[in-house]
């Protein structure tokens, strides 16, 4: 089973988010802020990453920054109520495979994962 680390500083989208991912047969690891993400992926490095933007003591942009700096491979999607072009744009050349704009159905990103771990043969 594909490892997914779910990163946002809501413990109830966190948990929302990992019950689907569950469902969908994925095991998803919790990481409340970008700090806690990246001792996650020290860890123990999951197969793809679902972040929040805005979260307290690093947020989405520069956890995708530091990512980026250590040329990791890990897919990552973002999730966020920021819908300003200019971020969009960032978050797409920090190498951010999909930008989903909340809200959105815990479904959709279901999807987005699949499509992106499990590409048609």
């Amino acid at each position: 089973m594909a490892k997914v680390l779910v990163v946002d500083d809501s413990r109830i989208q966190r948990r929302v988010l990992s019950s689907k991912l569950t469902s969908a047969g994925y095991t998803p690891i919790e990481a409340e802020n970008g700090l806690e993400a990246l001792k996650c992926i020290d860890a123990d490095p999951p197969d793809f990453i679902v972040t929040d933007m805005h979260m307290p003591e690093m947020n989405g942009i520069e956890l995708l920054r530091i990512l980026k700096e250590r040329k990791s491979e890990i897919p990552v999607i973002v999730v966020t109520a920021e819908i300003q072009i200019d971020v969009i744009e960032e978050v797409k050349m920090l190498g951010a495979k999909a930008f989903l704009i909340k809200p959105v159905k815990p479904e959709f990103i279901i999807q987005a994962v699949d499509f992106i771990l499990k590409p048609a043969s």
